[in-house]
């Protein structure tokens, strides 16, 4: 084939340091070209390298293409070796979003007549309506039980992290409000009398072709939302309850000693951002003057801090082309998942270390 674009380029490059060069096929026994075939050697699926003839016989080389593979190894390119299970998802996802977009393309082209175009809108809408109706009540009763337990003034309010989730409580209640508000408009526009506007019949085709309106998206942190319509819906109710457990626990002093996973957060960086500062407020210094620190043994951790400093236990970390078990890491196989988890990570803030 061609080479019009820099992976093609950089497979090329592996190409040619690994197999095609004067070392690998020449007759150069210094020891380093000696060191390099022997370390070509070494990748799995290059066996072949050690089968290379010597001679000028057709036969010979015949016989040395039948060793060669068909399919490179990942670790040929420096990936891990389970490095095509991820390609293979992604590959699953792209393709299954392609079907999705070509069977919406190809309903739009099909029905000629407005009325067999919205009945089969219709259709395709139902489903996701009534998962928004299953777990409409959820959001509902988890923003009133939020109101109820913010109205409540303790010591704690002062504390930056249980503001930061207070304020992402009262985010996702927001998010729901506004999908509650669309998803009434669409049935409205669908099954009503009304005739939708052309935002909407846009957002209606997305959430046909399994996209997310980005109108939608855009209030999960600017766009970072799951894509699929069903799983951002789930997943917003999901997460609105583990905020709310966060909530409970912060008010009730055990949230520092339970595993917490920062993804559950519509906005991570602002819930690290008010964790600094709360260790700022602990150590009566400034957030400039911290530094980042993270451990996998807690016991190290409190021996090397103050008792004052807060230590946030996060959990929910999956580490991609190799095995971690909080001591050793090492090397995955070709039959490993795509991601592994790893321990309990201690994240805390210190004070910098000044240099004389």
């Amino acid at each position: 084939g061609r080479i019009d674009n820099d992976i093609d380029l950089g497979t090329l490059h592996s190409y040619l340091y690994a197999f095609f060069n004067a070392d690998i096929v020449g007759c150069n026994q210094t020891a380093e070209a000696t060191a390099r075939r022997n370390s070509s050697t070494n990748v799995p699926g290059a066996k072949w390298l050690l089968h290379l003839p010597q001679s000028t016989q057709k036969q010979e080389f015949n016989d040395l293409l039948k060793l060669i593979p068909n399919s490179d190894t990942p670790d040929l390119f420096g990936l891990a070796l389970n490095a095509n299970r991820m390609v293979s998802l992604q590959t699953v996802k792209q393709l299954l979003q392609s079907l999705k977009l070509l069977s919406v393309s190809h309903v739009m082209h099909a029905v000629n007549h407005g009325h067999q175009l919205r009945e089969t809108q219709k259709k395709r809408m139902t489903p996701l309506l009534q998962v928004w109706k299953n777990i409409a009540s959820k959001v509902t009763s988890s923003s009133s039980s939020h109101v109820v337990s913010s109205s409540k003034t303790t010591s704690d309010d002062n504390n930056p992290v249980l503001n930061a989730i207070t304020l992402e409580i009262e985010k996702a209640a927001s998010m729901a409000k506004f999908l509650h508000k669309m998803f009434a408009e669409i049935e409205t526009g669908l099954f009503g009398n009304n005739t939708a506007s052309a935002s909407l019949m846009n957002d209606i085709k997305e959430l046909i072709a399994g996209i997310v309106p980005w109108s939608w998206n855009k209030r999960w942190n600017h766009g970072q939302g799951p894509n699929n319509p069903k799983v951002f819906l789930e997943e917003l109710v999901l997460r609105t309850q583990y905020l709310k457990n966060y909530e409970q626990q912060i008010r009730a002093q055990t949230f520092w000693t339970s595993p917490m996973i920062i993804g559950h957060c519509f906005f991570p960086i602002a819930f690290l951002n008010a964790f600094k500062q709360f260790t700022a407020h602990k150590l009566n210094t400034t957030m400039d003057d911290l530094q980042f620190e993270c451990a996998w043994d807690k016991s190290t951790v409190i021996q090397s801090v103050d008792k004052c400093v807060p230590i946030l236990n996060v959990s929910g970390l999956y580490l991609q082309g190799a095995l971690f078990d909080g001591i050793n890491l090492t090397s995955v196989s070709a039959k490993d998942g795509a991601l592994s988890k790893v321990p309990v990570c201690y994240i805390y803030y210190r004070r910098q270390t000044k240099s004389l």
